[in-house]
């Protein structure tokens, strides 16, 4: 179900791309909020409707039952006509609940005027820092289970129990070592690689920020 409403919106989404100006972001937003309150209303409305088609689909579905004895089993025209109705109307409230839901974030994450910008550039910074005092004390937990793991590597071949056993043992044992090293970093490998990738999105976003003017 398409209504002017949604269209109004998708044409806005697409527009978004393009500015470049706060104050082109300014008129945008001005739109876009107008454009919320519009599809938020049909969306209210449509879910009124499907209420009162669900109670007419009930009281359909009662009638033809009573109406015969494979009316138990099968639906009539109708009941099915108002089924595809409800069904139709619930996948329109979704869609235009989820464009409400872009509108709003990209009404957020865009400044439209120069205190704005200065304001989430700071925000954007401020973050950005955080993570990076979170990736370095990442890579220090990293170096010590390393340093650790060459430190008990290296010693295993002069342990009382490699001289009495002999290099059997120390092969076995710094394989070993080497595993407990792999387990303990790779939970720390993948948070790494998460927050470098959030490091990198935030690079992005402050040179979107930052290119308005």
């Amino acid at each position: 179900m398409v209504t002017s409403s949604a269209q109004t919106a998708e044409w806005l989404l697409r527009q978004h791309q393009s500015i470049s100006t706060l104050a082109e972001m300014a008129h945008w937003k001005d739109a876009a909020e107008k454009s919320i309150i519009q599809l938020t209303a049909e969306a209210e409305e449509c879910t009124a409707r499907i209420g009162e088609l669900r109670a007419k689909a009930s009281q359909l579905r009662t009638e033809t039952r009573l109406r015969s004895f494979f009316g138990r089993f099968f639906k009539s025209s109708e009941e099915k006509q108002v089924g595809f109705s409800i069904v139709a109307q619930i996948k329109a409230v979704q869609s235009w609940l989820s464009t409400v839901d872009v509108l709003q974030g990209k009404i957020d994450d865009a400044p439209s005027s120069e205190e704005e910008k200065r304001q989430m550039l700071s925000e954007l910074k401020t973050r950005k820092k955080e993570l990076q005092l979170e990736k370095r004390e990442l890579n220090s937990q990293m170096k010590n289970i390393r340093t650790e793991a060459r430190q008990r590597s290296a010693s295993a071949g002069t342990s009382l129990s490699a001289l009495v056993i002999g290099t059997k043992y120390t092969a076995t044992e710094r394989r070993s070592i080497r595993a407990a090293k792999e387990r303990a970093l790779a939970p720390r490998e993948d948070a790494k690689a998460a927050l470098e990738r959030r490091l990198l999105a935030l690079d992005r976003e402050i040179l979107r920020i930052e290119s308005f003017s």
